[in-house]
């Protein structure tokens, strides 16, 4: 009987499991959970943001100042968010109506798009039409006078970002037509993961948002995952015996400006304004006193000054430093 536990040594033993227990599910409470949908995997990777996130931000920094340059006023382009979604989500996110221009891959079949905000739009009207950039309040189409105002800053900024992606990837976006209903546009089906890069639009002109969305089949083909590891992963490649010969005879042939300083001296405005002819200049060296000898204004040889012949001449007499 002596193996049988007492009623107060069960309570006890129970009051101690318990005790344990309230701190590991308070824990459990406490703990972040993050969901994620298996039927849809995110195909954005680090890898990609570490290559698109510099691309976009130089493509809006360029375009800045080629919008500025285009609309007569100052245009600031910022790229701030790089995100992935299927295209069925993406899609419905859009209002209607809104500026949706289809842009082809190179050869390749498939298309990506790229919308801007009405009001942006009709800012980039206005401002082009010699206004100040103000877009009317009513959200509308644009007509067809409209459309064909904005094909200007849209084929610039398309040609932009195809710049700026060709520096990467051998691929570039054309500009080829628009549409102005979301639900009229299939470009993927609905479960097709769209890479899509946000730009934020602003300045003289009325701010709004412009997206480039790109679905990940055409971005796996372009740009893929073996690649951009060797691009930032790699051990950088020793030079060859060849190359390293090359690079010194450029450097060899590099030219250099060389100039010798006699000495300096100080003057009032006063003296300086009544200079004349034959006036003489005490330096602040003394004749016996090497000069300085400047590479690039940088001193580096001492020299004794001279002459050869006709010419004015320096002979080194010893390294600086």
């Amino acid at each position: 009987m002596a193996d049988i536990l007492s009623n107060d040594e069960l309570d006890a033993l129970l009051a101690s499991v318990e005790g344990r227990s309230k701190p590991d599910a308070q824990a459990e409470q406490e703990r972040k959970v993050s969901s994620y949908d298996f039927r849809r995997p995110s195909r954005l990777t680090r890898d990609h943001v570490h290559v698109l996130q510099p691309l976009s931000t130089a493509a809006a920094e360029d375009l800045s100042g080629k919008l500025s340059e285009l609309l007569r006023g100052s245009a600031e382009v910022n790229a701030i968010s790089i995100d992935a979604l299927p295209y069925g989500h993406f899609i419905s996110s859009l209002p209607a109506p809104m500026c949706l221009n289809i842009c082809s891959l190179g050869e390749a079949e498939e298309k990506a798009v790229l919308t801007m905000d009405i009001p942006l739009a009709l800012a980039m009207v206005d401002r082009l039409l010699g206004g100040a950039g103000v877009a009317l309040e009513e959200i509308r189409p644009l007509t067809g006078l409209e459309q064909t105002i904005v094909d200007g800053p849209t084929r610039l900024i398309t040609q932009c970002l195809s710049q700026h992606w060709q520096a990467t990837v051998a691929v570039g976006l054309t500009f080829e037509e628009r549409r102005m209903d979301p639900k009229m546009l299939q470009l993927a089906p609905a479960s097709e993961v769209m890479l899509r890069i946000i730009f934020a639009v602003g300045g003289q002109i009325a701010s709004g948002e412009m997206i480039l969305a790109v679905p990940f089949s055409a971005i796996d083909r372009i740009m893929p995952r073996e690649q951009i590891r060797e691009r930032f992963y790699r051990a950088p490649r020793e030079a060859s015996e060849q190359e390293r010969a090359a690079l010194a005879a450029r450097i060899r042939e590099a030219r250099v400006t060389l100039s010798a300083v006699l000495g300096h001296t100080e003057l009032t405005l006063r003296d300086l304004i009544g200079l004349r002819v034959n006036d003489v200049l005490p330096l602040t060296r003394k004749v016996t006193t090497p000069v300085d000898v400047l590479v690039q204004g940088i001193p580096k040889l001492n020299a004794r000054p001279g002459r050869v012949g006709r010419m004015l001449s320096i002979q080194i007499t010893q390294a600086q430093g």
